[in-house]
């Protein structure tokens, strides 16, 4: 990923620079979806803006980045020039799942959608110990550090405005503005939600051939269900070992289904032949954010790239409708305690004793420590703004802005390099419907554990598949259950027995379901033997970690050290 992606770009936007075509703004063109020019704009579009002719002839009245991502579907990058008062804005969609990243240098604001290729580009190369602090605590930035001291990444729902000789971020989406204080009885909105996402699902799926993401769940088996609906050319695809849960339930559902099923197996000749590159591959494209132990995601869009240009998937979905319940790599333990702090003092105490911390060179992240304190305080859960929602709302906004595009877009942005990744449940349109209702994930408690009220977002799923695909919800899931079962008093009765028989059959399913724990094995000795700079880090508590057992926290560390190999070699 990087220099041979779709999408990459590098844009120069210099105050003292004239140019006849907005092109020429670019030191390394994408390949552009969207050229569009009227009397008073011209604007370029490129990933996989998804546009209609109200879109066409509403940018010629609205000529603005509000009206671009509000109007503008799908997950893209944007740059409006507006010839009345000569202003440039370059963006990303709603909700910036793509990053940007940018820097100041002299009178221009230079950006990309990679920061090894912009540390390139502009000369920069120090390591941001900043960065490095916060991904080993949280597995992502907190907010807009990079790997590159430097280089920021522009912040979530923001476009940058230049205009007159002066640089300017501009913030067009506030999530706590589509919150609802009063929301619709989640069991009274089963019905019109699912009829809803059926209607503004519709503009992802296209008339050309393309592949939906089937797992053993839920998310996945409604946009089948929503493609057979529609009538539409499609396959289905999942990844996994030949003794996945999931892979196993797909390719039975598909199979019985008589839907066109393709396997992709992260098995030993992935493990062996693959995993390596695709592993720093994937660290490279998501300019460090990633670890290695997603590198089937790279894997996986190259196979899948040889047989269409889209893939629909059910990212975003169970984040939204089921409120967020434990830990691991999305969630870091530090980033629960923190939200569960009673102040910033107390945040602030549990980071600093917070064991990743062993990894790194103690004076030097004195300090780093100290500007942590000042981000912390800017967290939602402390920010007087938002002191009159619940603390699971102040979770959620967080989660909009930091979280789905640290997350799910270091997956989104590395696929792009092969195809573009629809992500239907992340609608503007959908969500404007599902956020006056109970069945929303910010309406729950905060980390809600209890199964009866978390099961609410499966019935909204289940409610889809009976409309669209109702042969899809008497197919057994790998939770045991069918959809149809959370439909019924009775067949909420199967439930606790399905909940039985899928503990047990756990027990002879692989622990290892997408082969990243043998791939770690396979590739470890090169990660173990990058250099590791003192300056930064703890070498003894570095090398204790050396062995076969993986954790997040393992990957997330020699990822970082790739890293920062790469930036020093690149």
């Amino acid at each position: 990923m990087g220099h041979d992606s779709k999408i990459a770009f590098i844009i120069n936007l210099d105050n003292n620079r004239s140019f006849s075509r907005l092109d020429e703004l670019f030191v390394r063109k994408p390949d552009f979806s969207l050229n569009l020019s009227g009397v008073n704009f011209e604007f370029l579009a490129w990933g996989d803006p998804i546009s209609d002719e109200r879109f066409i002839s509403g940018l010629h009245s609205s000529c603005n980045e509000a009206f671009v991502v509000n109007n503008l579907y799908g997950h893209y990058y944007f740059l409006l020039y507006n010839k009345t008062d000569r202003s440039m804005v370059m963006g990303n969609s709603l909700f910036s799942i793509l990053p940007v990243y940018y820097c100041i240098v002299n009178e221009s604001v230079i950006l990309s959608d990679n920061v090894f290729e912009l540390g390139k580009y502009t000369g920069k190369s120090s390591v941001s110990t900043q960065f490095i602090l916060e991904a080993l605590l949280f597995n992502y930035p907190l907010f807009n550090s990079t790997l590159i001291e430097g280089i920021e990444l522009l912040p979530s729902g923001s476009s940058m405005l230049a205009r007159g000789g002066r640089f300017q971020i501009i913030k067009h989406t506030f999530i706590e503005n589509w919150f609802n204080s009063d929301p619709e009885p989640w069991n009274r909105c089963i019905e019109p939600m699912a009829d809803t996402f059926l209607n503004t699902a519709v503009k992802y799926f296209p008339d050309e051939h393309y592949i939906t993401a089937l797992t053993g769940g839920f998310d996945g088996r409604a946009l089948t269900a929503t493609g057979l609906f529609l009538h539409k050319n499609f396959l289905c695809y999942c990844m996994g070992t030949g003794s996945s849960a999931d892979l196993i339930t797909a390719r039975s559902v598909a199979e019985k289904a008589g839907i066109a099923f393709l396997p992709i197996l992260t098995d030993d000749n992935y493990v062996t032949r693959h995993s390596f590159e695709s592993g720093k591959s994937f660290i490279r494209g998501s300019s460090g954010t990633g670890t290695f132990s997603r590198a089937h995601y790279i894997y996986g869009a190259s196979l899948l790239a040889q047989k269409t240009r889209l893939i629909i998937s059910g990212n975003f979905g169970s984040e939204l409708l089921r409120a967020m319940h434990k830990t691991g790599v999305m969630i870091s333990p530090a980033l629960y305690h923190v939200f569960t702090s009673a102040n910033p003092k107390v945040a602030s105490e549990r980071l600093y004793s917070n064991p990743v911390t062993r990894y790194l060179n103690k004076d030097l992240f004195f300090t780093e420590m100290k500007k942590l304190d000042d981000a912390i305080e800017s967290l939602p859960c402390f920010d007087s703004r938002y002191s009159g929602l619940t603390l699971n709302q102040q979770f959620y906004i967080f989660v909009f802005e930091e979280i789905f595009r640290k997350y799910f877009g270091s997956e989104i942005v590395n696929q792009a390099a092969f195809l573009a990744n629809r992500t239907p449940f992340l609608d503007k349109d959908f969500l404007a419907g599902l956020f006056r209702t109970g069945l929303a994930g910010y309406h729950s408690g905060f980390f809600e554990k209890n199964p009866v009220k978390r099961f609410k977002g499966q019935v909204l799923y289940a409610a889809i598949i009976k409309k669209a695909a109702p042969e899809l919800g008497r197919l057994i899931t790998n939770k045991g259950y069918c959809p149809d079962d959370l439909l019924s008093f009775m067949g909420k009765l199967k439930i606790i027995a399905g909940r039985q028989r899928m503990k047990i059959q756990t027990r002879v399913h692989s622990n290892d379901p997408l082969g990243v724990k043998a791939a770690w094995v396979q590739n470890r000795g090169f990660y173990e033997n990058l250099e590791v700079d003192s300056h930064i880090f703890d070498k003894k508590h570095v090398a204790i970690t050396a062995g076969n057992d993986l954790t997040h926290e393992k990957a997330r560390l020699f990822s970082l050290l790739y890293g920062i190999h790469l930036l020093k070699n690149y």
